[in-house]
């Protein structure tokens, strides 16, 4: 099984201890207050894409917190876990052989060949959901839940497991299909994580499902392209152009608009803003008869269009460069280069710039931090905080600090708020790093998995 968010594996590659030159700032920042942004964004979408924005409540991004660290055992799945002082405080015990651990605060889901193992540091019990060992297992990029995603690879049944609790929701099954042909590539998901609009192969609809059994299943005409608990928005192309239907969870149309094709988009409220085929940036709400132009876009083509800061900023990639931009329409940044990784809803930051890299603050453009010209190769949960690594060695960076190990590097795990990480050398010994003044903390040896909690 494979995660959107790759783990660091094992390798043996040399790094220098003496912190190596900053490269000069080149990424160009242009201020808040542009309307004009570019895009030509390709068509597909990818598995999880969040299409609340800002709209949708009135929860702030807020960088996770960490009290404590885990190991999982690889082969039995047994825990121990340790506080900022590398103390063992508790342990508890596994399901069986680990290829991943997934984590949400005080919440771990152990992955396996053919199960989910879900773990609370509470010391209950695990449980256990078997899984298809030919699926993909993915978490919701969301800071309110924590739902995983089971998909396969092309099309078929995908399993929503609720990693709280345990609840499994099988997409096709609750849909009445036995042989379900569910596209991941266009499955939608509301920022709670609870509510979950996916493409239907057979049927070419649009078929949205909520977590609470209670709620029934809806069934739309066309794509889906946002999903809240308020709305449902679908396309349905109509020869060069495209149709946006707006429906209530009641699958009652509220609007329909004719429009330019959409790529990709967000919902603000009861206002739908995305990019269409011709490089434009719209926005569109329910009792509208047609699109308002946002922005007249002149930058592609485009790579990727993806959500960040929760739904406020929309990071357009074109493979060579990058730029953020708000739901106005203005400008917040832009650099060379490609995204990185693929971004998660709730970044607070971003990594991008191709040769002289930097960090920035997605709420206002501000640099950050200055990155070594190296590939980055993980990101922490909150965006602010990243692993590099190329032949020469290892470089661990964020706003608080920058840090480059000395020896051979087995792993880095970083904490979702960026600021400290782990490093585990090839003889497994590992330690705890402050960002922020480079302080260690001998934590042991340490050969199975690591991963940030908050108790």
């Amino acid at each position: 099984m494979t995660s959107d968010l790759p783990a660091p594996e094992p390798e043996d590659t040399p790094t220098h201890g003496d912190r190596r030159s900053r490269p000069n700032y080149t990424a160009r920042r242009v201020a808040v207050g542009s309307v004009a942004l570019a895009v030509l964004a390709v068509g597909a979408v990818v598995v999880l894409m969040v299409t609340a924005g800002s709209g949708d409540d009135d929860t702030a991004v807020t960088s996770p917190g960490w009290n404590s660290l885990v190991e999982v055992d690889r082969v039995s799945g047994d825990l121990v876990v340790l506080d900022r002082d590398g103390e063992e405080v508790t342990s508890a015990e596994g399901a069986g052989r680990v290829t991943e651990v997934l984590g949400r605060a005080d919440r771990l889901a152990l992955i396996g060949s053919d199960q989910v193992a879900l773990v609370g540091l509470d010391g209950d019990d695990p449980l256990v959901v078997p899984v298809d060992p030919a699926s993909s297992v993915i978490r919701h990029p969301s800071n309110r839940s924590f739902t995983i995603v089971v998909s396969p690879d092309v099309g078929g049944e995908i399993v929503i497991i609720d990693g709280t609790d345990g609840t499994a929701t099988e997409l096709g099954a609750r849909a009445g299909q036995s042989s379900p042909l569910l596209l991941p590539e266009t499955l939608r998901v509301d920022r709670t994580g609870t509510r979950f609009a996916v493409g239907d192969g057979r049927n070419f609809q649009t078929i949205v499902v909520d977590a609470d059994p209670e709620i029934e299943v809806g069934f739309f005409p066309g794509i889906p392209m946002a999903v809240s608990h308020q709305l449902v928005v679908t396309s349905t192309n109509v020869g060069r152009t495209a149709e946006l239907g707006f429906f209530d969870p009641d699958g009652d149309r509220l609007g329909l608009v004719t429009t330019e094709r959409p790529i990709a988009g967000v919902l603000d409220g009861n206002r739908f803003v995305y990019v269409t085929e011709q490089a434009r940036l719209l926005g569109v709400s329910i009792d509208d008869s047609s699109p308002t132009e946002i922005a007249e876009l002149d930058i592609g083509p485009v790579d990727d269009v993806r959500p960040a800061l929760d739904g406020s900023r929309l990071l357009v990639s074109t493979g060579s460069q990058v730029i953020v931009v708000d739901l106005e329409g203005n400008i917040v940044f832009e650099a060379d280069g490609p995204l990185p990784m693929t971004p998660w809803d709730t970044w607070r930051c971003l990594a991008v710039g191709d040769g002289e890299p930097v960090i920035i603050d997605l709420e206002s453009g501000d640099v950050v931090a200055e990155l070594e010209p190296m590939p980055i190769v993980n990101v922490s949960t909150d965006g602010c905080g990243v692993h590099q690594r190329d032949t020469d060695g290892h470089t661990i960076a964020s706003a608080t600090g920058t840090y480059t190990p000395r020896g051979t590097v087995r792993a880095v795990v970083l904490s979702p708020d960026g600021a400290s990480a782990v490093v585990v050398a090839t003889d497994g010994s590992a330690e705890l790093v402050d960002l922020e003044d480079s302080r260690r903390l001998d934590l042991g040896t340490r050969r199975g998995h690591l991963i940030f909690a908050d108790r």
